[in-house]
């Protein structure tokens, strides 16, 4: 709700209409929303299946697949940050995940 609501101030103080790219892209608007309620359905699935912390933490390796999937469908550049970045914070989740004592 949040990104929609800043999304749309910001189309706002642009002065040009939040829903124009819902009008001029009706079916990815619509396949972005289905993966969207589909990840999030799954998250929930795996709250009540495990443990929230290792969900939470599950969840957080989607970076590692955006940041992957931009350098070759946006043809992002300097891959090499972005993939160190993914490896610390990878490393961050391996740390929690690892019981203690």
């Amino acid at each position: 709700l949040g990104e929609f609501i800043f999304f749309s101030f910001m189309l706002w103080k642009n002065k040009l209409n939040p829903l124009t790219p819902f009008r001029e892209n009706p079916g990815i608007c619509l396949q972005a929303g289905l993966f969207w309620t589909l990840g999030l359905s799954l998250f929930f699935v795996s709250l009540s299946m495990t443990l929230v912390a290792y969900a939470s933490a599950a969840n957080r390796t989607h970076v590692l697949f955006v940041v992957i999937l931009s350098h070759f469908l946006l043809r992002e550049g300097d891959i090499r940050k972005r993939l160190l970045g993914c490896i610390l914070m990878l490393l961050g989740i391996a740390l929690i995940l690892v019981p203690v004592g």
